[in-house]
């Protein structure tokens, strides 16, 4: 991870009265009346642009992302121009510079204002929208969007979630080191102007005309790579909330006699008696330990919530007070506040500061101890953070205001709970579950949500682009309320039917799969004919799991993200770069969320991306490239799978499968597995098992022990001689092969002549 917890001072260069300097080695130095901006080249080729205003304090904000220097720029012979490593800058006036990368267009830089208001104008050549911002945006491409760089919940809306960085589809992208409510302002789809009133802008710019190969040197630069534990993939529910330890029993044992998958349960505030115990409320849950234990011979985790304020009667305030973990203002005195969060006892209290000398150790014994209690996981809310008072301070000596803190506030406090679960269980993945976050927070485990929506079906359209923008944007492991968290009736009231079903239908293929609300939220609210409709949904998740795990080891291996916009596979066509009907889960899966009531939508247009394209329902093929027509019930969904498809997945009765769509064009894909639980992956460890498929045939290699695979070839297909397996499954054929360690090829002789002749039809 390139990002520093530090503030760092500007080294800037001098210009000459109001002339536009001479090319120098090294650098190139932009100047107004009263700012000045220097442009160097940083490793890998990134223009860095670092710029302060006469009398502005240069400090950089909490988390920076820093890179060493790389080439000097140096002059052209004979001209005004500079070049390194391809990337060359044409000045065009004292404040103004025209940049030219080696593979991109070439973009435009103004620098303008002073210590009051500082901005810096680009122009991207060729480019019509923009992409990322964090969760802070319900459209895929911006055009035209003012944000305030400050993370902010919206009760019944969602949580604006910013995170400074984003590319445009001219191959543009841009990370900007930023502070609490700097502006990014966005015009015409191609200009973008950075503002700020700390007198100080500081900057990172790169091109990439291929948006899935930017995005993951993003991953990369930003430290967004980790792997969530294998169980934080399966089914996860939780409700506002599970009051007892009856409820939460009988709750898991409903799931298992409806035979409905469920990999861990949640517990919102009923856990605890005050807002800051982080301590067992003994009277709803006088076992705690033996509940963990009897949820984990269930084979369920148990995931508990925690907030970071304190009230002024919890268990924690005195001692967290006296070592002076909570924030404080600049007289030292602790800042304390009423809230909702008393929960109408009017008495206050204070949030806590995660950098504070002693929080690790008294806050973070705290979690220490719950987690070596049996709790798997935690969820750390309202860690904008909400609604605290100007006047907080924090950091090690109170060196950070609230407005430079803000932003940081969950990250810094994400890394002390990380901490204290593997001083619990070293080595263990810990799981976090957490409402806001900021640059890197992926890379420790973390999980994001888009916080508090509600349950309509605009609620519902609306987390398509949210997700995608945050997964473009370095939050990987994203997910939503599943049913949405509020409902117009009431805190006690389920959602519609339908609507809730469709959000299930729509959160089984999210990365992290979660039903949430301030009502009921469980399969079997609705009566037996909903559940059973749930349960398929439920299932087909559990049967996809091992492709969801191996395509959320390429987060960590390759920096790609999980949920991926439909341009990734073709850039170049411009209906999709701002297309958020439907969207890709890994390299194979495509899904068109239904976000109206079925009277209302009968029939869903789906665009396809060009190649070819199996009904998941049906296994009838679509050729890519343009829109159909998908009918829809309440059983069926547009849900497709790619032409050269290798999806593993669970075959039943504990046997691996590979579902197989063979194409003429051959395809590849690593399938990940390992302990699903420990640290070792960091290291290399796992079976990283390569399958290479075509029409022909397919391949395997890094099998690292002997065992039998089921491949599922769909029925489609035209066979000399049927398959001995299939049973009554109306689309796949099964064909048992030993795998074994070493390169193994498996042909498919049993395929007609027809086969190419079938295949090159699909593909036109």
């Amino acid at each position: 991870m390139r990002l520093r917890f530090l503030p760092r001072l500007l080294s800037l260069g001098l210009t000459l009265g109001g002339l536009l300097l001479p090319a120098q080695e090294g650098s190139h130095v932009l100047r107004t009346a009263k700012a000045q901006a220097r442009l160097t080249l940083a490793e890998g080729a990134l223009l860095r642009i670092t710029a302060t205003a006469e009398g502005a304090s240069p400090a950089l904000p909490p988390v920076t992302l820093d890179l060493p220097a790389g080439a000097p720029f140096r002059p052209v012979s004979g001209t005004a121009l500079l070049e390194a490593g391809g990337t060359r800058l044409t000045p065009t006036g004292p404040a103004s510079v025209t940049v030219t990368p080696r593979d991109g267009r070439p973009f435009h830089l103004t620098l303008e204002g002073d210590a009051a208001r500082l901005t810096l104008r680009i122009v991207a050549e060729g480019a019509t929208a923009f992409h990322g911002f964090g969760q802070a945006v319900k459209a895929l491409g911006v055009t035209d969007e003012s944000l305030e760089l400050y993370h902010e919940p919206h009760f019944g809306d969602q949580t604006y979630l910013h995170l400074p960085f984003f590319f445009s589809d001219s191959g543009l992208a841009v990370v900007f080191n930023a502070a609490g409510r700097d502006q990014v302002d966005v015009a015409k789809g191609r200009e973008v102007t950075l503002t700020t009133t700390t007198g100080r802008l500081d900057l990172y710019a790169w091109s990439d005309p291929d948006p899935a190969a930017l995005v993951a040197r993003w991953y990369r630069l930003s430290g967004s790579q980790s792997l969530l534990p294998r169980w934080a993939f399966g089914y996860i529910q939780s409700r506002y909330g599970y009051r007892t330890d009856a409820e939460v029993r009988q709750t898991v044992e409903l799931f298992r006699r409806f035979k409905l998958p469920l990999s861990a349960i949640v517990l919102d505030l009923y856990w605890f008696k005050r807002m800051g115990d982080l301590a067992w409320n003994r009277e709803a849950f006088p076992d705690p330990e033996g509940l963990a234990a009897w949820l984990h011979s269930k084979g369920v985790k148990l995931v508990t919530i925690s907030e970071p304020f304190f009230t002024r009667d919890s268990q924690a305030f005195a001692e967290l007070d006296a070592a002076g973990a909570l924030a404080k203002d600049d007289q030292g005195q602790t800042v304390l506040w009423k809230d909702w969060w008393d929960f109408g006892k009017e008495i206050g209290g204070g949030v806590i500061n995660p950098l504070a000398p002693k929080a690790a150790e008294l806050l973070g014994g705290r979690y220490r101890k719950l987690a070596a209690g049996g709790v798997d996981g935690f969820w750390i809310d309202l860690g904008e953070p909400e609604r605290v008072p100007g006047e907080a301070r924090f950091g090690t000596k109170g060196e950070y205001d609230e407005r430079a803190f803000h932003n940081a506030f969950n990250l810094e406090w994400a890394k002390l709970v990380r901490g204290a679960f593997l001083a619990a269980h070293p080595d263990r993945r810990p799981f976090i579950l957490s409402r806001s976050g900021y640059l890197g927070i992926a890379g420790l485990g973390v999980s994001t949500w888009s916080g508090d929506v509600p349950a309509s079906w605009k609620g519902l359209k609306d987390q398509l682009p949210l997700g995608l923008s945050a997964s473009l944007s370095g939050l990987p492991f994203w997910g939503s309320d599943v049913g949405g968290f509020i409902t117009r009736g009431g805190e006690a009231m389920p959602p519609d039917p339908e609507l809730y079903l469709r959000w299930q239908q729509f959160g089984a293929f999210t990365p992290v799969y979660r039903a949430h609300g301030t009502g009921p939220r469980e399969p079997w609210i609705y009566g037996e004919a909903w559940m059973q409709r749930v349960k398929a949904v439920l299932d087909r998740r559990q049967q996809l799991l091992p492709y969801i795990y191996s395509t959320a080891y390429q987060v960590w291996s390759e920096g790609r993200p999980m949920l991926r916009p439909l341009f990734f596979l073709d850039p170049a066509d411009a209906a999709l770069r701002t297309d958020t009907s439907a969207f890709l889960l890994g390299d194979a899966i495509l899904l068109a969320p239904v976000t109206q009531p079925l009277e209302k939508e009968a029939v869903k247009q789906v665009r396809l991306p060009k190649g070819t394209w199996y009904d998941a329902f049906t296994l009838e093929r679509h050729a890519g490239g343009r829109e159909v027509e998908i009918p829809l019930t309440l059983d069926r969904f547009p849900l497709f799978y790619r032409e050269g498809a290798i999806l593993p997945v669970d075959a039943g009765a504990g046997a691996e499968g590979l579902i197989l769509l063979p194409g003429l064009t051959p395809s590849t894909f690593s399938v990940f597995s390992d302990d699903g639980e420990t640290e070792a992956y960091r290291r290399g460890a796992g079976e990283k098992l390569r399958v290479e498929l075509d029409a022909r045939g397919v391949s395997f290699s890094g099998a690292t022990r002997e065992r039998e695979l089921v491949l599922l070839l769909p029925r489609s297909l035209k066979l000399a001689q049927p398959l001995a397996e299939g049973g009554a499954d109306p689309l796949f054929q099964r064909l048992r092969v030993a795998l074994k360690p070493g390169r193994q090829r498996v042909p498919f002789p049993l395929f007609a002549s027809s086969h190419d002749g079938a295949a090159r039809d699909a593909g036109r």
